[in-house]
């Protein structure tokens, strides 16, 4: 499993002079804080796939390379649901993303996890209240 903590890949932002963003730099951005972002890459299994973060989540994306779709995992969706976009977005109730104490699992449904499906996934921790990772 490839996995990266920090980006290699660099973005230009647009401004006159050459200034480039990191992965982490985006992030930070787009959360408004310093915030913790790992992501990496797996082949699918068809089977529950455990993912080890330094970090308890507080998102999940996990990009189907292989089948062109995206779903989604945060704590405020319905329980044991995630959202999947293929054709349409749709929350998927079972056998799909789950938050794990330092971690998250993707599960065996076959738009998510096939065989041989080449899967992309990020995950970002949420900062406590006073701002503390």
């Amino acid at each position: 499993m490839a996995r990266n903590s920090y980006a290699e890949t660099k973005i230009p932002t647009g401004k006159t002079s050459p200034v480039y963003m990191d992965a982490q730099q985006i992030v930070n951005g787009f959360l408004g804080h310093n915030a913790e972002v790992e992501f990496g890459t797996v082949t699918g299994t068809g089977a529950l796939i455990t993912i080890a973060t330094s970090f308890d989540p507080a998102m999940i994306m996990v990009i189907n390379q292989t089948d062109s779709s995206i779903h989604f995992l945060t704590p405020s969706m319905p329980a044991g649901s995630m959202m999947s976009i293929k054709a349409a977005a749709a929350y998927v109730g079972t056998n799909g993303l789950s938050l794990l104490d330092g971690g998250f699992t993707i599960g065996t449904n076959a738009d998510l996890n096939a065989v041989a499906d080449v899967l992309h996934w990020t995950a970002l921790a949420a900062p406590d209240r006073d701002g503390s990772l």
